[in-house]
């Protein structure tokens, strides 16, 4: 099995590294070069994703519970 992988990878790295996308321009330099952009836009936004994330603060003791009458004294209480 890694044999027959290992030969399907040449082959394609071969042809690659044949097949010309623009002049001056293997396969193999594009898929190198889409790699790196994807790398550098990885990045920042992984950053980006890592300090956006928040934390839910919900537990037992954080809420409380009450009845419609005292929320309701509450909302007109503050509209004074």
């Amino acid at each position: 099995m890694s044999e027959e992988l290992e030969r399907l990878i040449v082959r394609i790295n071969v042809q690659n590294l044949a097949t010309g996308v623009e002049p001056g321009h293997s396969m193999t330099m594009v898929l190198a070069r889409r790699d790196v952009l994807r790398q550098r836009h990885r990045m920042p936004t992984d950053l980006a994703d890592a300090t956006a994330q928040t934390q839910d603060r919900y537990t037992r003791t954080e809420l409380w519970m009450t009845s419609p009458k005292s929320s309701a004294r509450s909302i007109r209480a503050s509209r004074k």
